[in-house]
């Protein structure tokens, strides 16, 4: 293994890790966040289902041999991330529009944070940029 092939394939590896252990934060702070209100709508599982689907197939990453199956199947994993992330954008701002103060910034301030599911899109494009490095690492 050339020196040049083994460095990609550690920088995509490092750049999955710091993904790996984002969507654990995200799973963790999803879950303990929305239990404060003990996760009343429905929607407030999305976000904690999602990070852990993604904890898990990053995980695999690390474990095993990967396949040009797997490759597919977790990019669809981490593009599901930018939608979720996307539609809490939606969900907060809907939340903070009809809150129990007559301020929209104190609903952002007191409530849902409009744009704390953004942090799932950038895991997303973080992710995908260390599967394409270890990827390129290993056919190089």
């Amino acid at each position: 293994m050339s020196i040049r092939r083994a460095a990609r394939l550690y920088r995509g590896r490092d750049a999955a890790a710091l993904a790996l252990g984002g969507f654990f934060g995200n799973f963790v702070l999803s879950l303990t966040d929305h239990a404060e209100n003990g996760s009343f709508h429905w929607t407030e599982w999305i976000p904690v289902a999602s990070s852990s689907l993604a904890v898990g197939f990053l995980l695999v990453f690390f474990f095993t041999v990967t396949t040009r199956r797997y490759w597919k199947m977790c990019v669809g994993v981490l593009l599901l991330q930018a939608v979720v992330g996307l539609a809490g954008l939606l969900f907060h701002a809907e939340a903070d529009l009809r809150g129990p103060s007559m301020s929209f910034f104190q609903n952002v301030v007191d409530r849902a944070p409009p744009f704390a599911p953004l942090l799932l899109p950038n895991l997303m494009v973080l992710g995908l940029i260390g599967l394409w490095a270890a990827r390129e690492g290993e056919a190089a």
